[in-house]
């Protein structure tokens, strides 16, 4: 399946027996480390676009990394210190 370029950044193009696809490609980092995220199969224009607005807010909020396994009293850290660090950013 050869994917072509929309003049849109991270959006791609895809032909299929059902007429055209849209696919999108969003490369962040967790970590240090390269993660990419894919979604295919996509019936518009606008709902890439929408898809492509989520993941990139999720990917500035710092929500991509989710830890399903997660303890209350962990989430419980890692959301305090969070929000110390930003009301000490904003003094």
């Amino acid at each position: 399946m050869k994917y072509t370029k929309t003049k849109y950044p991270n959006i791609f193009t895809y032909e299929t027996q059902k007429g055209l696809r849209y696919y999108v490609r969003r490369g962040y980092f967790v970590n240090g480390d390269k993660k990419e995220f894919t979604k295919s199969g996509l019936r518009s224009l606008k709902d890439a676009q929408r898809i492509l607005r989520d993941i990139e807010e999720r990917i500035y909020h710092d929500e991509m990394d989710v830890n399903l396994e997660l303890t209350l009293n962990e989430y419980w850290e890692i959301y305090s210190a969070k929000k110390e660090r930003k009301n000490r950013s904003m003094e």
